[in-house]
């Protein structure tokens, strides 16, 4: 598309900046790994993997706070002992990759993650989506749903509920300044959550010196009759504590309208249900895939 502005950062030194917190707060990631790049028509996604290569794989997708991969820290031990994990950063988004190709809607979303699966030989795959992430797993359902094995959400952004006012109007005031990271972590996840200084560095990093793409695509709420084309079994976890939408009412409309589902409100959890309590969310996500896996084959 001409003169359409692909996201990248500010300044070389910009990125530097951030992927030197990046690679220091994967000090936090327990689990041995490597880091891959994975050529998509969108430009080359980077990733972080565990887990023994013959295992299951399960796809990871972070939220739109900046960190990337890096979100999954917590998790990645418990899911690589069974699985063989990949966290992905939004290859329009801050993290290891570049943008090479404008993503205007949903089917770009849905290609880029086909991508992926077809790099990595896979006809189908297990997914975990949180927040924006949970957005573009959903979408692949409906775009694709024979992509698709299994897939657990954690709050996914809009998808099934609209997002409550003060949420709708911060996503477009821009982006704030890397300042905001702390504030940020601490409203999504609740004051009383202690968050480790290099997962906050490397958010105020993205915000500092990261540029979205020119007209990038917001998650929003999908209609019944696309929902209906979801196949796979879908786990939906939202904690009760949540502030981008009301939690009930997007876990009943989830039950209503998707053909395969199991919900769970968490009591006590914010947005980043995977970095709150991640004992919990794990145990849960390793029992659904499980038994989807006994069921669906």
């Amino acid at each position: 598309m001409r003169g359409f502005r692909l996201a990248g950062w500010k300044s070389e030194a910009g990125r530097r900046s951030y992927l030197a917190a990046y690679d220091a707060a994967l000090a936090l990631w327990t689990a041995p790994y490597e880091s891959v790049e994975v050529p998509t028509r969108f430009g080359p996604t980077h990733g972080v993997a565990s887990g023994p290569p013959g295992a299951p794989t399960v796809l990871m997708l972070p939220a739109a706070t900046g960190i990337g991969a890096v979100q999954w820290y917590a998790n990645a031990e418990r899911l690589a002992a069974q699985h063989r994990v990949l966290a992905l950063d939004f290859v329009a988004g801050p993290g290891g990759g570049t943008q090479a190709k404008e993503m205007i809607d949903r089917h770009d979303y849905a290609s880029w993650l086909v991508d992926v699966l077809d790099w990595l030989g896979l006809e189908r795959a297990r997914f975990i989506g949180s927040s924006q992430g949970g957005w573009f797993v959903l979408n692949l359902c409906v775009m694709e749903p024979d992509r698709v094995e299994a897939a657990a959400l954690l709050a996914p952004a809009a998808s099934i509920a609209p997002f409550a006012t003060m949420t709708n109007l911060s996503l477009r005031l821009g982006t704030p300044p890397g300042w905001a990271a702390k504030p940020a972590l601490r409203a999504i996840l609740g004051p009383d959550v202690d968050v480790d200084e290099r997962i906050t560095r490397v958010m105020a990093m993205g915000l500092k010196h990261f540029r979205y793409q020119q007209r990038a695509v917001i998650p929003n709420v999908f209609s019944d009759t696309a929902l209906s084309r979801v196949t796979a079994p879908i786990l939906v976890m939202i904690g009760d504590r949540e502030i981008i939408y009301a939690p009930g009412e997007a876990l009943e409309r989830a039950a209503r309208t998707i053909a395969d589902v199991q919900t769970a409100l968490v009591p006590g959890a914010g947005h980043l249900l995977n970095v709150q309590m991640p004992a919990l969310v794990d145990a849960r996500m390793l029992e659904f895939f499980a038994e989807a896996h006994s069921r669906v084959g």
